[in-house]
């Protein structure tokens, strides 16, 4: 025999061994009931280790628990003074504060005397008797004024050899003595021409609680030259007004001022201590009240 027919005859007998093997597996399955293995049913394998707790052991499927991560971010801004600029920067301009005009006594038409002069006053008697020895059509009032009594007084004087001009004058005393008065300011105008008319009026315009002597001394053109005066004896505030009209009161003092159709309205006020226009407005000439002085 041929070594390739040896070779051919050895895998036919493999052939034929390995189809009887499986026939013969195949008898012994089928004619035994109690040795049949089902692979699906085996049983589960159980965790032999052991616990502190002396639980049971865990199932191998617990052994991993589920874990939940909330993952949370937050932002810390630390500021160090002088190192990082503040970031919320708050800008505000501060508010604009209108100073209202002051009111001087610069232009006064009442002046202090260049030696003032002392007068006698009989207790009694009236304040007329402090006026000039030739005067006529005098006019006078106590005031009570700040830091002293006070007296007002104008006069009409005759002037010349004749006597045929008729002069003006205007004072204010202040109390020296229990029967003197010595002139603190005064108005001489011995030729009458500078003022046709010269009215006083009596208010505590200034609001400290004292009496305040306001002085309207008005020209023939109409001009109105306003002298308010103070305790002791001093003018504390001046205004001009072209064809004017004044009026006083408590705190306050109205001065309207123009020509025409249209005139311009001034309200004087004490503010910190000093006489200020605290307010101005243009009115109707029409609105304008008759001059208290």
């Amino acid at each position: 025999m041929s070594p390739l027919q040896k070779l051919l005859a050895a895998v036919l007998a493999g052939l034929v061994l390995s189809l009887l093997v499986v026939v013969g597996g195949v008898a012994y399955v089928r004619g035994g009931d109690d040795t049949t293995v089902n692979l699906a049913e085996a049983p589960t394998a159980t965790s032999t280790i052991p616990t502190l707790d002396d639980k049971p052991p865990p199932q191998e499927k617990d052994l991993v628990e589920e874990t939940t991560t909330t993952s949370t971010t937050t932002t810390t801004t630390t500021t160090i003074p002088g190192l990082v600029p503040d970031t919320t920067t708050t800008s505000s301009t501060p508010p604009t504060t209108r100073v209202a005009p002051l009111v001087s006594a610069s232009g006064a038409v009442l002046r202090p005397p260049g030696a003032p002069p002392t007068r006698q006053l009989a207790a009694g008697s009236g304040c007329e008797g402090l006026a000039d020895p030739n005067a006529s059509e005098v006019r006078c009032e106590l005031f009570r004024a700040k830091g002293g009594d006070l007296i007002w007084l104008t006069q009409s004087t005759r002037e010349g050899v004749l006597g045929s001009e008729r002069g003006r004058s205007v004072y204010v005393f202040r109390r020296s003595g229990s029967s003197q008065w010595t002139i603190v300011l005064e108005m001489l105008d011995p030729s009458g021409s500078q003022y046709r008319s010269v009215n006083v009026r009596l208010a505590d315009v200034s609001g400290d609680g004292s009496q305040d002597a306001v002085f309207g001394f008005r020209s023939g053109s109409g001009f109105l030259a306003v002298d308010v005066v103070e305790g002791p004896g001093t003018v504390a505030a001046h205004l001009d007004a072209l064809s004017g009209s004044a009026r006083v009161s408590t705190g306050q003092l109205d001065i309207w001022s123009g020509s025409g159709a249209s005139s311009t309205h001034e309200v004087i006020r004490v503010v910190d201590g000093a006489y200020r226009v605290v307010s101005s407005e243009a009115v109707s000439s029409s609105e304008v009240p008759p001059s208290q002085l």
